[in-house]
């Protein structure tokens, strides 16, 4: 391999590898990416749901919320400007109980102070004039009218390509074996940066260690979905989410860009950091749970597996290492 020294190195070709190439190279940035599967957006990002979220719930003060915060404010531009489709359908949270209600009120105030100034409470009649088609028994909800969809594996497409219209470099089949200094060794060859930046996702934790750093343990956590035809399309118009807890939104009924209503993603934890097959049970539990919230909903076309790089820390983690 020719021992061209680039600007930034990126390990890891999902969404966020994807996203950091695009941004830096069209600040001009000379880039290469090594992506250690045959093609791009093939690891975590695979089982990504779509969902482009406001931040409603994330803490604050977090970086979780800086970087939604950071991303409302560039993406929709970027979107039109790829014509990839995306639609702001909103969110209603909706509480199904009386100590779910009490938490919409705090989740509100939760809301503006991350700056989401449009969310409102909406009574029971209210939801099921937005949703005719939801079940009874709804007793009100948080609507989060920005809450958005998009086709998250066409954006990470689109970022590569647009980099390797700059003249950034994208390798596939290279898989990341060592770091010394400015130096990566790969299954390609060795790599000269300047700078490398880890976006390995499920396996960022052992490209860490390739530098001698053990900061976080990823923690695979598999989200399974539950798939319906287009021919549902007219019994959902925004997303529906349950009142989150501490570990996660919960499972999500949504419309994909391409009119498809998903249920998912669940939240398990495994040791596995390769999506498994789908399990039959979950798809029926999740099929379970879709005809709760859409009686009128039946026959799922299908299903599919994603694992996320979960940490032991509720927070993202990007730190900087000036002495490697």
């Amino acid at each position: 391999m020719s021992q061209e020294l680039y600007d930034v190195a990126i390990i890891g070709g999902g969404i966020v590898g994807c996203a950091v190439l695009f941004e830096l190279s069209s600040q001009g940035y000379n880039c290469i990416l090594c992506e250690a599967k045959a093609n791009i957006m093939c690891g975590a990002s695979a089982g990504n749901s779509g969902m482009l979220h406001t931040g409603f719930d994330a803490p604050l003060g977090s970086l979780e919320l800086q970087t939604i915060q950071e991303c409302q404010s560039k993406i929709f531009p970027i979107l039109e400007g790829f014509d990839i489709p995306y639609e702001k359908c909103g969110a209603h949270i909706v509480a199904w109980n009386e100590g779910e209600k009490e938490k919409l009120q705090g989740l509100q105030h939760h809301s503006e102070a991350a700056l989401i100034n449009n969310s409102c409470i909406v009574s029971a009649s209210d939801i099921h004039q937005r949703e005719p088609s939801l079940a009874a028994g709804a007793l009100g909800a948080l609507y989060v009218p920005d809450e958005a969809i998009v086709d998250s594996n066409l954006l990470g497409i689109c970022f590569a390509h647009h980099a390797k219209q700059q003249k950034s470099k994208i390798l596939t089949n290279c898989e990341v074996k060592g770091f010394r200094g400015r130096t990566l060794t790969t299954t390609q060859g060795t790599v000269k940066a300047t700078v490398t930046i880890n976006c390995a996702g499920l396996y960022g934790d052992s490209v860490d260690a390739l530098a001698g750093l053990n900061n976080f343990q990823i923690k695979p956590r598999k989200g399974q979905y539950c798939v319906y035809g287009k021919d549902t399309s007219h019994l959902l118009h925004s997303m529906i989410f349950p009142v989150p807890n501490d570990r996660t939104k919960g499972t999500v009924l949504f419309r994909t860009v391409y009119n498809n209503i998903v249920m998912g993603p669940t939240a398990e934890e495994t040791q596995c950091r390769s999506p498994p097959n789908p399990d039959t049970d979950i798809h029926r539990i999740l099929a379970q749970r879709a005809r709760s919230l859409l009686p009128a909903i039946h026959h799922p076309i299908g299903s599919y597996v994603g694992v996320r790089p979960a940490t032991q820390w509720k927070d993202y983690q990007i730190k900087k290492y000036p002495h490697l």
